[in-house]
């Protein structure tokens, strides 16, 4: 008997060997592929049953609740605060905030997105002194 997910739903035409689409309406099963349909039928559902048993929502009809933790993978979560930011709680609020002209005033979504510098063109930009650098 293969091994399914816990969650697969077993179809008799797609989980016995040599039946799909193509095998026709309402072909009959011989005794063997009626044994092999009740063992991967009978290994579902207890699966599925081993899953339920630790989960909270076990006994509650037609209740999900779901038991997802933050899957963020390490990679990209942040080791540190980024330097803009003073705390965790004013990166968290930044965050939290949506950006562009859906959300916001054109003259806010606008000063959002524009460059803290501005220059006309053809001035010449100063260069930088070395006390501003540092």
């Amino acid at each position: 008997v293969s091994t399914l997910s816990t969650w697969e739903r077993v179809d008799p035409w797609l989980a016995l060997p040599g039946w799909g689409e193509w095998g026709g309406a309402d072909p009959k099963l011989n005794q063997k592929q009626q044994r092999v349909f009740a063992e991967l039928t009978a290994a579902r559902e207890q699966a599925v049953a081993e899953v339920r048993k630790g989960r909270k929502d076990a006994a509650l009809d037609h209740v999900i609740i779901s038991e997802d933790v933050n899957n963020i993978p390490e990679a990209y979560r942040l080791k540190a605060v980024p330097h803009v930011y003073k705390s965790e709680a004013d990166y968290l609020l930044a965050m939290r905030r949506p950006l562009g002209p859906e959300f916001n005033t054109e003259t806010a979504a606008r000063d959002e997105f524009r460059p803290r510098t501005q220059w006309k063109q053809g001035v010449a930009i100063p260069a930088l002194a070395v006390h501003d650098m540092v």
